[in-house]
């Protein structure tokens, strides 16, 4: 891996722990992984996935519903990252089912930048 790393897998169009929508809506889950390399210091970097956010095409802003952490090694408490340990969380939003197109907007102290991802819905 890279020094720094921030990814998001392909998403997946159900809730992790199966539960339906509400009518008009789809839950959207987007797996997200950060991997920092450890530095001198050993500590936690602030990391917060839940401020994350998805917006449609007209500006229509979702904040995530849920959030499945799959390494509590690497992030803990809901907002710390340890640097050598690769985070994996899968974020799910619930969103509007006759949207095709959303944008996830992400950004944090921990992540080398500011990430804009556009998602095709089928």
């Amino acid at each position: 891996m890279k020094k720094r790393e921030f990814q998001v897998g392909e998403p997946v169009y159900a809730s992790p722990d199966g539960t339906e929508p509400e009518d008009g809506k789809r839950f959207v889950s987007l797996p997200i992984s950060l991997y920092n390399e450890p530095d001198q210091y050993e500590g936690t970097m602030d990391y917060r996935p839940n401020g994350f956010r998805m917006y449609t095409p007209d500006g229509t802003e979702y904040s995530p519903v849920d959030m499945v952490n799959h390494n509590k090694k690497a992030f803990q408490g809901g907002f710390r990252y340890k640097p050598g340990e690769k985070s994996e969380i899968d974020l799910v939003f619930l969103v509007p089912e006759n949207e095709k197109t959303l944008v996830l907007f992400a950004s944090s102290d921990a992540m080398p930048k500011t990430y804009t991802v556009k998602i095709d819905v089928p």
